[in-house]
């Protein structure tokens, strides 16, 4: 799947954004909203939080349907 940059890049414009968007990325989203953020000259550490829970969530969540 692609990712939709502009869609993503918007997303974490901000902290408001970001968390309304959160529940409709993917994981391949949200890590590129990661690297984004990364490549900031000053990373914002609370988005990077932020992205690590949801990404952290999604393999949980796909985890917990492989187990069932």
């Amino acid at each position: 799947m692609r990712v939709r940059k502009r869609v993503i890049e918007a997303a974490t414009t901000t902290w408001t954004t970001l968390n309304r968007e959160l529940s409709s990325m993917n994981s391949e989203e949200v890590l590129y909203a990661m690297e984004l953020e990364n490549a900031r000259e000053k990373p914002r550490k609370s988005f990077l939080k932020r992205l690590g829970q949801r990404y952290h969530g999604i393999l949980a969540e796909g985890l917990r349907r492989e187990l069932r």
